[in-house]
C-alpha cells in the first residue's frame, strides 16, 4: 500500500542560493547530518506528513556524467523525479512484473549519520533510466522513518503542512496514464486541462494525487516539454492559502 509521498527531487547548480529561495517563500531548510561523503550535498525541507523535498547538487562530474540524471542536469535547475513511500516493495515489483514493465531493484540503501546510527531504505525505480520516464521512484523505510527525515524543521512560516499531489508532463496521456494506474493499483480519470496542457488525468491514491497533462501545441508546456522532455513539473503542497510559486526555476502551487 502507498502511504503518500516521500521525497521530491530537486536538482540544482548552487546549493546555497537555492536553500535562500526555499526559505525566503517561508520553507524551513534542515540538513540531515549524514556522516559518509557523498559526491552529492543535499539539504532538505522536511514537512509534518513525513514528505520532504530534497535540494541537491552533484558536485562530482563523473558522477554527474554517468547518473540517469545527467541529460536533466545539463538543462540547469529543476525538478526531476518524484518518490512513492510504500509498505511493501515486493508486492510493487511484482504487479510491474506481472503487467511487463521495466524496473530497476529492489535494492537496499543505508548510510551512517554523525550521531552513529544509520538508516535504510529499500528502493526500487521503474522510471527514468529503466522504463518510462514520468514513472515515480518507489522507497520503503528498513529504520525509523525520522531517521532519515528529520522532523526537527517541520513547522513553516508559509504553514505548509505536506504534499498534496504531483504534476507529470508526458507525450501520450493514455500510455502514460495506463502505466501509472498499473504502478498505483487504480484507474485515472479525466480533469480540466489547465493552462498550457491540450490533455489531462487524474490517478489517486488515499488523499493523494497524481495528475498526468499533455501540453497544447504552442504553449509554455509544450517549450517545457521539448528542453527537459517527460517527468515531474510541478508539486501541490499542503497548507496556507492557494498560491504558486518558483523557486531555483520550480513550480510549487499551494493547495
Amino acid at each position: 500500500m502507498f502511504l503518500g509521498f516521500d521525497h521530491l527531487i530537486l536538482t540544482v547548480s548552487d546549493l546555497d542560493r537555492a536553500t535562500s529561495d526555499f526559505e525566503a517563500l517561508g520553507f524551513r531548510v534542515t540538513c540531515r547530518e549524514d556522516a559518509d561523503p557523498a559526491p552529492f550535498r543535499n539539504r532538505l525541507v522536511c514537512f509534518a506528513d513525513g514528505s520532504y523535498i530534497e535540494l541537491v547538487v552533484f558536485h562530482d562530474p563523473a558522477f554527474a556524467a554517468t547518473h540517469r540524471f545527467a541529460p536533466l542536469l545539463e538543462e540547469g535547475d529543476g525538478w526531476v523525479e518524484a518518490v512513492l513511500l510504500t509498505d511493501s516493495i515486493e508486492d510493487d515489483a511484482a504487479r510491474l512484473s506481472a503487467a511487463g514493465l521495466p524496473f530497476h531493484g529492489p535494492r537496499s540503501m543505508e548510510k551512517p549519520l554523525a550521531d552513529g546510527q544509520r538508516w535504510s531504505l529499500s528502493v526500487l525505480v521503474p522510471g527514468r533510466g529503466y522504463g518510462h520516464p514520468a514513472l515515480p521512484m518507489l522507497a520503503q523505510d528498513l529504520s525509523d522513518h525520522t531517521l532519515r527525515v528529520p522532523d526537527h524543521s517541520v513547522i513553516h512560516p508559509n504553514n505548509a503542512v505536506g504534499t498534496a499531489g504531483i504534476a507529470l508532463l508526458v507525450r501520450d496521456v493514455d500510455a502514460a496514464s495506463a502505466q501509472i494506474g498499473t504502478l498505483l493499483s487504480t484507474e485515472s480519470i479525466d480533469i480540466p486541462p489547465p493552462e498550457g496542457a491540450a490533455d489531462a488525468r487524474r490517478l489517486t491514491f488515499g488523499a493523494r494525487h497524481v495528475d498526468v497533462l499533455a501540453p497544447a501545441p504552442g504553449s509554455a508546456l509544450d517549450d517545457h516539454l521539448a528542453r527537459r522532455g517527460e517527468g515531474l513539473l510541478e508539486i501541490r503542497i499542503l497548507g496556507g492559502p492557494s498560491r504558486e510559486l518558483v523557486a531555483s526555476r520550480a513550480r510549487l502551487t499551494f493547495v
